[in-house]
């Protein structure tokens, strides 16, 4: 018999892009986290805002969305979370909210995801029993 794996979610629903960086700057008072920025798969940009995105199947961390028929979207290099990566995301607004999918932090060492910014879906997870 196979283990069912059940977490407790804490659910935001947030539409406007800043306020979900905003809860994003919550977590950076707490223990150390790392971030990357997921695109969208369709996304051909090399840069965001100076950041070089990563291609390919190697990846360093859980993504959030899976896109059905769709390659592993393009990304951000793994980093920790930072109040300037945060500031510098805020200030780029128009051009992340139109071309990320979402903003995943992950706890050091860690492949498995612990909060998430879904931008088009207006919402934000954060896993309860991990935080």
């Amino acid at each position: 018999m196979a283990a069912l794996c059940r977490h407790h979610m804490i659910y935001v629903e947030e539409k406007w892009f800043s306020k979900q960086i905003d809860l994003l700057k919550f977590f950076l008072g707490g223990s150390e986290l790392e971030v990357i920025i997921w695109m969208y798969p369709e996304s051909k940009f090399s840069h965001l805002a100076g950041l070089s995105l990563v291609h390919g199947v190697d990846i360093s961390g859980e993504p959030v969305t899976i896109y059905e028929n769709a390659d592993i979207a393009s990304r951000t290099m793994r980093q920790p979370l930072t109040k300037g990566l945060l500031d510098l995301a805020q200030n780029k607004r128009r051009n992340i909210s139109r071309n990320v999918d979402s903003f995943v932090l992950y706890k050091p060492g860690e492949f498995e995801w612990l909060v998430c910014t879904v931008g088009h879906e207006g919402m934000c997870l954060v896993k309860e029993e991990k935080y």
